[in-house]
């Protein structure tokens, strides 16, 4: 499940909107690309859509024939199934083209723009990214196109040999991990309060999700565990919390609790698999769940908990922690 955070947002870097005022009018997402410019058409460019690739295993860059252009704005429009009247493109400046020899297949990428002919419904299928084609074929066969989206472009959206050749890098906000739990509660709808104090809370990891530049966020259930008792969610309240590339995690792995041993670092890949596997036998083991140290950084305003450290406890742990954790007052 993708997290989505209705307290906050996570902005991606170089996106733009804007709104020309006739003929046509566009909804524009941009990609930052370093030493390399789009494709453009002149008068030496082939006629034919293919290009003229020469023979090589690396992936290579090719000129833009006026038919490209058509055969892309008709595969733009029949992707999203309205008249391609509705429709302009490529955008100048947008278009990259490349032919990937190990694979025998074309790719292209491209912006497009919303003709005055269209309907205003047609501005809201082309926000988030909805203006991007990312467009492949076959050797003899037929162009096909899956929509760029946001944030664009993200690890197996475009042959990273392609990628190369068109000098983009994936963007650090594309999610490559997330997960989230069967509460022990059985929450359903929970209310999420918009900041946890800050301070030591032990309690269950419901969600989390992860991102290409270490950026992510969770969702957290503190719960009180205080003597003897088990631990237990008195208040039914949730938090959301922000982290990054500095956030430490630690947990447990081993053959079995006397022979464990604790692994260190920061909440990456390695520690989201650790947390996935977790989320179906943590719901059912009372004693098993997060030690996570909670700040809020001096003068923020608003939902800006963020997430310090996060500690995995479960069987493997050679002890549980201090039971002397409590959950804050709303």
């Amino acid at each position: 499940m993708t997290l989505s955070r209705t307290l906050f947002s996570i902005v991606a870097t170089g996106v733009t909107f804007a709104a020309c005022g006739s003929p046509a009018r566009s909804t524009r997402t941009t990609v930052t690309t370093a030493g390399r410019s789009p494709t453009t058409a002149s008068s030496s460019v082939t006629t034919t859509s293919a290009g003229t690739p020469t023979t090589g295993s690396g992936a290579q860059d090719l000129p833009a024939s006026d038919q490209l252009r058509a055969e892309l704005l008709t595969t733009f429009a029949a992707s999203k199934q309205m008249p391609e009247s509705y429709f302009t493109g490529p955008q100048p400046g947008t278009l990259y083209y490349a032919y990937l020899p190990s694979t025998r297949t074309y790719w292209a990428l491209a912006h497009f723009g919303i003709s005055s002919a269209a309907p205003s419904q047609t501005d809201v299928d082309m926000q988030d990214g909805g203006d991007v084609g990312v467009f492949s074929r076959r050797d003899g066969g037929a162009w096909t196109m899956t929509v760029g989206g946001e944030p664009f472009p993200c690890p197996g959206q475009i042959p990273d040999a392609v990628m190369t050749v068109w000098g983009m890098t994936p963007s650090g906000a594309c999610e490559v991990a997330d997960a989230s739990s069967p509460s022990r509660s059985k929450l359903t709808n929970p209310a999420v309060t918009p900041d946890l104090p800050a301070g030591v809370y032990f309690g269950t990891l419901l969600s989390f999700d992860l991102h290409l530049d270490g950026t992510g966020s969770i969702l957290f259930e503190p719960e009180t565990w205080q003597g003897g008792s088990l631990p237990v969610s008195h208040s039914g309240d949730y938090y959301f919390l922000d982290f990054g590339p500095s956030t430490t995690a630690a947990y447990w792995v081993g053959s079995s609790a006397a022979s464990s041993h604790e692994v260190t670092g920061h909440f990456d890949s390695a520690f989201a698999q650790v947390a996935e596997n977790a989320m179906v036998p943590f719901a059912t083991q009372p004693y098993s769940g997060y030690v996570i140290q909670a700040t809020v950084p001096t003068g923020c305003t608003g939902a800006c908990s963020e997430l310090a450290s996060i500690t995995q406890f479960g069987p493997l742990t050679p002890k549980p922690p201090n039971p002397d954790y409590a959950e804050p007052s709303p």
